[in-house]
């Protein structure tokens, strides 16, 4: 059988249209398919890792954060003292001394130690009546008990005592200044003996070693302390009760 070259031209371009028509059905539409459905799928990548991006914290963030929560344990931290020694805890008290013209006659200084802060043991005086036992009785009201307050952090205690010639309103004058103090330093327990004109006061100093030390006061700083233990007698101790 003889084929015309017309013939063969339209066999093989027959063909050719075949092969490329397979090739865009079996070859291009898939990878096409393919290519739409990675393309999506990048797309979806993308926005979680926008998204991702957004809530994780970068280290600039964290370190902020850690900054931010570095500065709010120091804060409350330093509503508690810095660690003192005798000679530093003198700056607090000599100041006083002198300002009152108190003469120290002696001090004694315990070494630190750690301990639980427990709160004075002291409270104020409640009265009982028989009738109001009755009543609690009778509508079975348990009697109150009182607990001591305290905490199971750990910190640095330590006692000292100083012993001054004094007057009675500068005895008291002196517990007011120290009140001011706003600072873990306690008065604990003080005494005036108007016979010999000597006050006594024992100090608790509760201290913690700081993260940040803030407001530290300078105790390089030379002060002169003095005092004859002598005062005025005008000075009234409780000027609302007229005592002097």
């Amino acid at each position: 059988m003889n084929i015309s070259k017309r013939e063969a031209f339209l066999l093989f371009f027959v063909g050719l249209l075949g092969i490329v028509g397979a090739l865009y059905m079996f070859v291009i539409t898939p990878l096409n398919n393919e290519l739409s459905s990675n393309r999506l799928y990048y797309e979806s990548l993308e926005s979680q890792k926008a998204t991702i991006e957004i809530s994780l914290p970068t280290k600039a963030k964290l370190q902020t954060k850690l900054d931010n929560l570095l500065e709010d344990v120091a804060t409350e931290m330093n509503k508690i003292q810095q660690p003192i020694n005798e000679a530093e805890f003198e700056h607090w008290v000599l100041p006083l001394t002198t300002k009152y013209n108190m003469k120290v006659l002696s001090t004694e200084f315990i070494e630190p130690e750690i301990v639980m802060p427990m709160a004075l043991t002291t409270y104020p005086i409640s009265y009982s009546y028989d009738i109001k036992t009755l009543v609690d009785a009778f509508n079975n009201v348990e009697p109150a008990t009182d607990a001591t307050p305290y905490t199971e952090s750990m910190l640095l205690f330590a006692h000292y005592t100083y012993v001054v010639e004094t007057t009675y309103a500068r005895y008291i004058y002196f517990l007011n200044d120290v009140t001011a103090w706003d600072t873990s330093i306690y008065i604990s327990a003080s005494s005036y003996d108007f016979t010999s004109n000597e006050a006594t006061f024992e100090f608790d100093v509760y201290s913690v070693e700081q993260l940040i030390k803030e407001n530290v006061m300078d105790y390089t700083k030379d002060f002169d302390a003095s005092g004859t233990g002598s005062g005025s007698t005008s000075e009234e101790a409780h000027p609302e009760l007229g005592t002097k």
